[in-house]
Parts: C-alpha cells; sequence; structure tokens
C-alpha cells in the first residue's frame, strides 16, 4: 500500500482541560509554521460531531419552528372558543360581579378556563404526538427525512424533558390566549351588560396602518443580519413579526373590505334580504370576526409559506437533475468490489462496444479544507472551461472565456476550478479566488474558482475539477464513475449485460437510468418534506376546527337576533343563507390575506431561511392551483361547518 513506515494519524492528550485551547492553539501554530497545514488538520471531538451534525440540526431547527407557528395557530383557536363563550356568559359574570367578584377574580376564572382548556389539549397533544410519531416510524422504515434526523432508528426513543417543555409550551399559549377575553370582560361595568347599553366588542388585536408598514419595515430589516449559531434567528423573528402584522391590521382590513364590498354589490343587496343583513351585521360587528379571521390567516399562511417553499424546492430540483443528468446510463463500481478504478484498457473494450455513442468518466471523494466544517466532496469530471454550463448547472456571474484562458496559459500551475454555492456560503469564495486545494496521493495546488454552481446533493459544499487537470496534478486517473450515452434504438439492458461482460470493474458495477436516478431522488426529497406537508395540514384542520367552535358559539350568542329574525317573518332558510355568506365572505378574507402573508413568509423561507440553513439557494415558485384548491376547501369547509352550526341552533325554534 506502499505506507510503510509513514504515520496518518496523531492523538494528543492534554494535561488539563483547561488547557485544551492553548494546547490547540501552540499545535495550529507549530503546523503553520513548518507550512505542513495543508497536510495535517487539528480536528477535536467537538469539531467532529459538529460535522456530522451540522445538516441534521439545520433540518431540525425548521420543522421545530414550523411546529411551534402550527402551535401559535392553536392559540387562536383557544382565543376564539374563550372569548365567545365569554361574550355568552357575560350576564353570569356581571351578576358575580354584582354580589361581590372582584376584577382580579373574574380574570383568574377566566384564566383558569383556558388552563383546563389548554390542559386538556396538551395531554391528549402529546398522546397522540408520541402515537403518529411510532406510526411514522414504523410506516416508512426508520428513513423520516431521508436519515437526516432518524439515522439507522429502529424504535421510537422519547426524551421526556423536550416532551414536558412542549407540553407546558402548550399550557402556556391556552393561558395567554384567554388573558385577552379575561381582561375585556372584567373591563365592563355589569350594569352595561344588564341594560345592553353597550356591547362590547372582543378584539384581539388592532394595530394603525402606520404600525403596521412599521412592522413590515422592521421585518424587512431583520433579514440582512446573519444566522446566529447557524441558525437564522433573526429570519424567524422577521416572520413572526409579519404574522403579528397581519393580525393586527385585521380589523380595519375586514371593514375597509367590507365597505368595498357593499358599494360594490348595492343593488344586488337590495334585492336579496339575507344579503343585505349579512353584510350589515359584518359591517357594524367587524371587530368581532377577528378571531375567525386571524385563526385562518395564520393557519393559510404558514401552508401556503410551506407550500411555495417546498414547491420551488422541488421544480429547482427537477431542473438542477434536466442539467445533471444529460446521460442515458449512469454506472460507479461498488465500494467493496474490490477496484478503484476503470483502467485504460477497459475504456478502449468500452470504445467497441456497439450501441454506444461515447462515455465519460468521473470520480467524486470527500476531501476536508477545514477541521471545525464537514468534509466538501471534490467531483473530477470531464468539461470544457469554454462551455462549463454544458455540464454544471451555474448560477451568477463566472469568469470570462479570454480570463479562464489567461490563466491557463500563464505558467503559474494553477488550475481553474468550480465551486458549489454551498462553498461560497460556507466557506465565502469569491469570484476568482486562489487558494490551495489539497489532492489525493499527497498533492496540493492553487486553484482558481471560476464560477459557482447549484448541487444539492452535497449540502456542505464541492469543487469540480477537470479530469485531465486532476491527472497532471496527481499522475493518476483512477475514476470510477461511468456516464454512457445510448445509440438510437438499444436497449439500456442490453449495453448494460455488454458491459458486465467484459469482466472485472465492469462486472461488480451498479448502473441506473437517468429515469431511475431521478425517480429516487424525488422521492427522497417527497420523504424528506413529510413532516412539513403534515405540520401544514395540521394548521388547516386547527383552522377548519376553530371556525366550526367558533358558529357553535355564536349560534348561542346569537339566540336573541335570531328569535327577532323569526318574529319579522324571516325564514330559517334565510336565516341559514345570510350567516352562511357572513361566512364565506370571512373566510374568502382569511383566505386572501393569509396567502399575501404566507407570500411573504415564502420569499423569506426560500432566499434568507435555506441559504441560511442549507447553504443553497432556490428559484421562486408560486403553485397558483394548489393555492386555488386549498383556499377553495377552507372557504367550503367554514361554510359547511357554519351552516351545521347554526342549523342545530334553528332546530329548537322549528320545536318551539
Amino acid at each position: 500500500f506502499n505506507i510503510y513506515g509513514k504515520i496518518s494519524r496523531l492523538d494528543f492528550k492534554v494535561l488539563d482541560v483547561k488547557n485544551f485551547e492553548q494546547s490547540k492553539l501552540l499545535i495550529n501554530k507549530y503546523i503553520n509554521k513548518k507550512e505542513l497545514n495543508h497536510k495535517l488538520e487539528i480536528v477535536d471531538l467537538t469539531s467532529s460531531q459538529k460535522k456530522n451534525n451540522s445538516l441534521s440540526k439545520a433540518y431540525y431547527v425548521n420543522l421545530s419552528i414550523l411546529a411551534l407557528v402550527a402551535l401559535f395557530t392553536g392559540m387562536f383557536l383557544v382565543y376564539s372558543v374563550l372569548s365567545l363563550s365569554v361574550q355568552q356568559q357575560n350576564s353570569q359574570f356581571a351578576l358575580l360581579r354584582t354580589v361581590g367578584l372582584t376584577k382580579k377574580e373574574l380574570i383568574t376564572i377566566v384564566v383558569f378556563m383556558g388552563l383546563v382548556l389548554s390542559l386538556l389539549g396538551s395531554t391528549l397533544g402529546i398522546f397522540f404526538g408520541i402515537v403518529i410519531s411510532k406510526l411514522l416510524l414504523f410506516t416508512l422504515n426508520a428513513n423520516l427525512g431521508a436519515n437526516l434526523i432518524f439515522q439507522d432508528a429502529s424504535k421510537l426513543h422519547i426524551n421526556w424533558f423536550t416532551l414536558v417543555g412542549y407540553w407546558m409550551l402548550g399550557l402556556s399559549t391556552g393561558v395567554f390566549a384567554s388573558v385577552i377575553p379575561a381582561i375585556k370582560i372584567s373591563a365592563v361595568s355589569p350594569k352595561y351588560i344588564f341594560t345592553a347599553a353597550e356591547r362590547k366588542k372582543y378584539t384581539f388585536i388592532n394595530i394603525s396602518p402606520l404600525t403596521f408598514f412599521l412592522l413590515l419595515g422592521l421585518a424587512f430589516s431583520l433579514l440582512f443580519l446573519p444566522a446566529y449559531k447557524e441558525v437564522p434567528l433573526a429570519s424567524y423573528i422577521s416572520i413572526a413579526l409579519i404574522l403579528f402584522a397581519f393580525i393586527g391590521i385585521i380589523p380595519k382590513i375586514t371593514l375597509v373590505f367590507l365597505r368595498f364590498f357593499k358599494i360594490f354589490f348595492l343593488n344586488f343587496s337590495l334585492k336579496k334580504s339575507w344579503f343585505w343583513l349579512g353584510l350589515n351585521r359584518l359591517i357594524n360587528t367587524s371587530g368581532e370576526s377577528g378571531p375567525i379571521i386571524s385563526s385562518i390567516v395564520v393557519s393559510f399562511a404558514l401552508t401556503i409559506a410551506i407550500l411555495i417553499m417546498v414547491t420551488s424546492f422541488r421544480d429547482s430540483v427537477i431542473s438542477w437533475l434536466d442539467k445533471l443528468l444529460v446521460a442515458d446510463l449512469y454506472g460507479n463500481v461498488k465500494e467493496i468490489s474490490g477496484y478503484s478504478n476503470i483502467d485504460k484498457k477497459i475504456q478502449e473494450k468500452l470504445q467497441n462496444i456497439k450501441g454506444i455513442r461515447k462515455f465519460e468518466l468521473s470520480k467524486s471523494f470527500p476531501i476536508s479544507l477545514d477541521a471545525s466544517k464537514a468534509n466538501i466532496k471534490m467531483i473530477i469530471r470531464q468539461l470544457s472551461h469554454s462551455n462549463p454550463e454544458s455540464k454544471l448547472f451555474l448560477i451568477g456571474e463566472r469568469l470570462s472565456t479570454d480570463r479562464v484562458n489567461k490563466h491557463i496559459s500563464e505558467a503559474n500551475e494553477k488550475i481553474i476550478i468550480y465551486s458549489s454555492e454551498s462553498m461560497k456560503q460556507l466557506y465565502g469564495h469569491k469570484l476568482g479566488e486562489v487558494f490551495t486545494l489539497p489532492f489525493p496521493h499527497e498533492k496540493f495546488s492553487e486553484v482558481v474558482v471560476a464560477g459557482f454552481y447549484r448541487d444539492y446533493s452535497n449540502q456542505h459544499g464541492s469543487v469540480v475539477v477537470k479530469s485531465s487537470d486532476y491527472t497532471d496534478i496527481t499522475g493518476k486517473s483512477d475514476l470510477n464513475n461511468l456516464a454512457i450515452w445510448l445509440e438510437k434504438n438499444f436497449e439500456a439492458q442490453q449495453i448494460v449485460e455488454s458491459i458486465k461482460s467484459l469482466g472485472g470493474a465492469m462486472e461488480e458495477m451498479e448502473f441506473r437510468s437517468s429515469t431511475k436516478i431521478r425517480e429516487i431522488s424525488l422521492k427522497i426529497f417527497d420523504q424528506t418534506f413529510y413532516v412539513a406537508y403534515l405540520l401544514g395540514f395540521i394548521a388547516l384542520f386547527i383552522s377548519i376546527f376553530s371556525i366550526f367552535c367558533t358558529y357553535i358559539s355564536q349560534a348561542k350568542v346569537r339566540k336573541k337576533e335570531f328569535s327577532l329574525l323569526f318574529c319579522l317573518g324571516v325564514s330559517g332558510e334565510n336565516i341559514v343563507k345570510q350567516v352562511n355568506f357572513e361566512s364565506f365572505l370571512l373566510c374568502f378574507l382569511g383566505v386572501f390575506w393569509g396567502m399575501s402573508a404566507g407570500v411573504f413568509i415564502s420569499f423569506i423561507l426560500i432566499y434568507v431561511v435555506n441559504p441560511q440553513s442549507f447553504n443553497w439557494t432556490l428559484n421562486f415558485t408560486f403553485p397558483i392551483t394548489y393555492i386555488f384548491l386549498l383556499g377553495f376547501f377552507l372557504t367550503a369547509a367554514g361554510v359547511n361547518f357554519s351552516k351545521m352550526a347554526i342549523n342545530n341552533e334553528l332546530k329548537k325554534f322549528d320545536q318551539i
């Protein structure tokens, strides 16, 4: 193996843990002094773990944030139910205040109601969460997230400390959601409630347009801040501010929307009593529409943001695969086969196989540029510097052909390479930058970055080196990956059998068609985002459930209103139409406003969070068909659930 008498590793143990950093500094100083920094690197246990955990950490953090937003959606469900419940019981609370109950005691009662609801919800949520986790673990064969999180998982591991933390977070969310309706009801004087002289509006948040734009401006400015410990914390705060701004302006947006709607449909409203009654009721009680619209806005914004981000990512991956998979067949030598390369004799035999139009050889292997970061991938490919975009998905600017030829013609022993966009993000590579790159067999060379390309298969970075340059530096041509272009009217299986019949390395080679590689890649992609899809649908379910609960409460609160309408001769059918129309307008506005917020958030996820978390960029795709279908489904569900809730209440009037 030509390594007799050589060592490849030195292990140091420091005298005192306190001297660890000092010892590391001294060793690095010695290595730099002896000019061995390109041959040796200092790796400690922390650095080694950091290398392996960075991808799973980014994946885990992003999913956790999405889960917290889903929990945030649940807060509006609790608020919606409690605010209407409190409104329904306002006469009882007024009576309690009259007989001596203090404001503080009244607030305590309402908050305790929220605590009981969140206690039940959090406990059930933990139970069902464990059940769903177990189900996902078994149905996906421990491969959820394409092994990004659950690597070689065979059984469910429960971290009780984390579980209790999220349980308490659920409790605090419910308590926080109950504080506002509690304060609202305690602030109303009992005499106003008994005499009905004042109708109290239960608005969650109500901000001015100026505050709305200031919050958006602040959110935008936070996007320029770098990630904190590899977590795009500022971007997540920006998303929270956007959600808060879009929720806070809901009362004013609702009033403006309804007034414009009334002007536009004025003639029609005068012909249809249910239309006129429903529209005017919403305009005069716009503050009470907040709980319904808020839950829709938050949930739909989250769902739309996830949908746009995932669709953009998937379309970007497809475009990247289209650029990458240009050959008909791809083969690679198995590592366990004992063969390391495709030698020249085999290459000559390949040229003589009938049906092969052309073939290209390549190779990829890990190298280390920084002990504290994960290894990058060096990719050896046959390419032309005059037309690199034929083999690489180049993004941004690249060195001109004249400048590339100038570097090649100069006798400075520099070679031209191309860096992935991850290298630009992680190592700060710039166009035209010169740095030293380690090659196999203890070889090193100064290289010039001629351009950047997209590479979704190597999240920690990769560089592409021309195969002829690799051979010149290392003196080796040990390439072991094969790309084959077929002649027309020749089957892939026929060519594979002919290649395997050559024996040696070819017999042990694994072959896949470009179509198969594409299918596997997209399957891994979809599997990676199963949890993201699930969180989006959970948020939608919470929103629909919130609408149902709100209208059940509203049906009880609006008994006197329905009774008056019956006395005035309005039929039950028209009352149902009125409530359905109200629900349609609120759901439509919530869907539209939620979509607007979701588009803003998706821009942040695509252009800021993804580069900071995963070190790559995406092309923006707006899946209008899916968004329309989701909006239609949510609106239809809201209308149907409101109809169910009102019909149940109207049956009591029919019995009377």
